[in-house]
């Protein structure tokens, strides 16, 4: 992959600065109606977000772009809001909070975290309890829900299947879904002998969830990498079609020998982290139908910063769109102590 642009956190606030200020619509749309807005991509000439016709049937001028960020109703919600989440522009009743749901874990305790990762595709919602004490302390939890008849209902938890002593392993910590197919990560899970972190896929077959596999990076140079290092495999994740993307802020990505040229005495060291990635491939034959026990993931490539220096958490965060991977750094130093910076 190569990174065509280096964004400093500094440039990318504004963009957040947008993110926050929709968090309600997108709950909005997600959770509830949206009952006014189509996806016949309508005429909008003024391109404000609300189509000519809505504007024109609440007597807004369809020419200009400013009353989209008026509130017609006075009732502390702009009109582009309520028209996203289907609530009345002219009705000060009529508010977006209605079609906001809440859900809480049915068997939720104290310090559970849950709602640490979240992710969401169309009526299936995905939530992260990274800190739930599933048979042991802090293993983690994933909450699977399904929207049945406009209500949220939980269809299915996650957890790690690996049979051994799971504490603190924090599976749920980071989540993705695309196609109906799930990404879980856990990255104090144990590959191996060591605590480094795993990555799960989970898919839906014959009707029920099913880890499909799940990634570490233990091999057998690991040996000489000492159990005291935590690359947090799986810290984040994300799916996008056939393409999974896993990062590991820890990942020790420097070899080192202590004798020149000598394997045996390989070291790793300096841990400036890299996204590792892999692609399901299928096998069926071209033209015959495929399930999800018809291929297998299997590895591309090890992602690291051009610039990559110690500690910089390079993989921290990682958002798949498309052909496009955007990956987070925070705390790379180029414009002061984790400062931080964004690699597209």
């Amino acid at each position: 992959m190569n990174f065509i642009s280096h964004i400093t956190v500094r440039n990318q606030l504004l963009i957040l600065r947008r993110s926050i200020l929709c968090i309600c619509i997108m709950l909005s749309i997600f959770m509830g109606g949206y009952s006014q807005n189509s996806f016949a991509n309508p005429v909008d000439l003024d391109k404000d977000g609300i189509p000519d016709s809505i504007e024109t049937s609440y007597g807004l001028n369809p020419d200009s772009s400013s009353d989209a960020l008026l509130d017609l109703d006075n009732d502390g919600w702009s009109n582009l809001t309520e028209y996203l989440v289907g609530s009345e522009l002219d009705d000060p009743e009529s508010s977006p909070m209605d079609n906001i749901e809440k859900l809480l874990a049915d068997d939720g305790l104290l310090l559970d975290a849950y709602g640490t990762a979240v992710a969401i595709e169309g009526d299936l919602a995905v939530i992260g309890a990274p800190f739930a004490d599933s048979a042991y302390q802090n293993s983690g939890k994933v909450y699977i829900y399904r929207k049945i008849e406009n209500e949220w209902a939980l269809e299915a938890t996650l957890e790690n299947s690996y049979p051994y002593n799971k504490r603190n392993e924090n599976f749920g910590m980071s989540v993705s879904v695309s196609n109906g197919v799930i990404a879980v990560g856990a990255p104090n899970a144990k590959d191996g002998p060591y605590v480094m972190g795993k990555a799960f896929v989970f898919s839906k077959i014959n009707d029920v969830w099913t880890e499909e596999a799940w990634f570490g990076t233990w091999n057998e140079d690991w040996v000489h990498r000492g159990g005291n290092r935590h690359e947090r495999v799986g810290e984040s994740v994300s799916i996008s079609g056939d393409l999974l993307a896993i990062g590991s802020p820890g990942c020790l990505n420097e070899v080192h020998y202590q004798i020149p040229g000598v394997p045996d005495t390989k070291e790793w060291i300096n841990p400036k982290g890299c996204v590792y990635t892999y692609f399901y491939y299928s096998w069926a034959p071209p033209g015959y139908p495929s399930t999800r026990e018809d291929g297998s993931w299997e590895r591309v490539d090890q992602i690291s910063a051009f610039d990559k220096e110690a500690n910089d958490s390079f993989g921290a965060s990682v958002l798949i769109d498309g052909n496009t991977m955007i990956i987070g750094s925070p705390y790379d130093d180029d414009q002061g102590s984790q400062s931080g910076s964004i690699y597209l």
